[in-house]
């Protein structure tokens, strides 16, 4: 070990060794050098809902999903100087915590789709659906933190709130004069008559066509 060096942050240093037998002939080897990166690295942002780092689709405070096993989300940090080795993940019921899923080195890709969560449906009668409510329960954070090549942390940043809603259902649609009867064909050129009902989208609790 060599001490009291003076290294340049950013700067790869490479230390030969040299050999020499008693026939006075000599060896030398190079290791493949070392960055030297005192800083830690930096999480950009972590977005849950999406795979491809495209900003949240917020509403009314909160990301929306159906599913009550996986959780999908993309995050982005920086490091200069040794790059980006891994990125631990985790899911919380409160930002920066894992109670759902510890953190994890998930490695040096952007994204991915957390699975086997046990994922509870929220509290309708703790939320507003028309505007942000602190005590709405259970809600769900996924929290990212990286590791670059010299062995940091950055700090932990974590997605907007998310809530597990009903799926939405699928209601009926029919074509024809009446409600009752689906028709294949029709003699009118100018019109076309269609029946829906029974449609339900339970993120804005509220029907939309």
């Amino acid at each position: 070990m060599q001490r009291g060096l003076s290294l340049r942050a950013g700067a790869i240093y490479i230390t030969r060794v040299k050999a020499q037998n008693q026939a006075k002939l000599k060896a030398a080897r190079d290791t493949s050098g070392i960055r030297i990166d005192p800083t830690p690295p930096v999480m950009r942002y972590v977005r849950g809902g999406n795979l491809d780092g495209e900003v949240e689709e917020v509403i009314h405070g909160y990301l929306f999903q159906n599913s009550r096993s996986t959780i999908q989300a993309s995050w982005l940090g920086v490091d200069g100087q040794s790059g980006i080795k891994n990125y631990w993940v985790a899911v919380g019921t409160a930002p920066s915590t894992e109670d759902i899923k510890p953190f994890s080195a998930l490695g040096e890709k952007g994204n991915g789709v957390l699975l086997n969560l046990d994922l509870q449906l929220s509290d309708q009668s703790t939320c507003n659906d028309e505007e942000f409510t602190a005590d709405c329960r259970p809600v769900y954070y996924v929290c990212v933190k990286c590791e670059n090549g010299a062995g940091a942390f950055s700090d932990v940043i974590c997605s907007s709130p998310i809530r597990v809603v009903e799926e939405d259902r699928a209601g009926y649609i029919t074509e024809g004069s009446t409600m009752l009867q689906d028709v294949d064909s029709q003699q009118e050129r100018t019109t076309v008559t269609i029946w829906f009902n029974d449609f339900e989208v339970r993120v804005l609790d509220h029907t939309l066509f």
